[in-house]
């Protein structure tokens, strides 16, 4: 994604300033309160600590500020899920130690955020569960 965004940038297809930045989720180096928004896309799966990734990002977002997820997570469907947590422990190993079980909203609510909008689409043809999710830091 981010070799994706690079290209577009230097291709002149993006119009704003942005600046690409290549960071650890768990150490942010961004002062507390810097963003108005954090966008994670398939994240949350693959770092090995949810809760000190959610608490960094918690950390840079201004209160009210928002994330705005995409993830694939627990699958709501019990066959789905029993296979899931049986191939997780290998299937890290070789997907960037993606965790097909996480129950990544559970976590967000967890990590002090308030959902404003939360949903599970299904992608046609792909048996992993979805969350689609908008959430914000606290305004106090």
């Amino acid at each position: 994604m981010r070799e994706r965004a690079a290209t577009k940038l230097q291709s002149g297809a993006v119009s704003a300033s942005i600046t690409l930045e290549h960071a650890k989720a768990s150490g942010l180096a961004y002062p507390d309160a810097s963003f108005d928004a954090v966008v994670s896309t398939l994240v949350l799966c693959s770092v090995g600590n949810q809760a000190e990734t959610l608490g960094e990002i918690r950390r840079v977002l201004r209160p009210g500020g928002e994330l705005r997820l995409w993830e694939h997570v627990h699958s709501l469907r019990r066959l789905i899920a029993a296979a899931a947590a049986v191939v997780t422990p290998v299937y890290t190993q070789f997907a960037d130690g993606c965790h097909l079980n996480r129950d990544t909203a559970a976590t967000v609510r967890a990590a002090g955020f308030e959902v404003v909008r939360e949903s599970h689409p299904n992608v046609r043809g792909h048996p992993l569960q979805n969350l689609v999710m908008t959430a914000r830091r606290p305004a106090t």
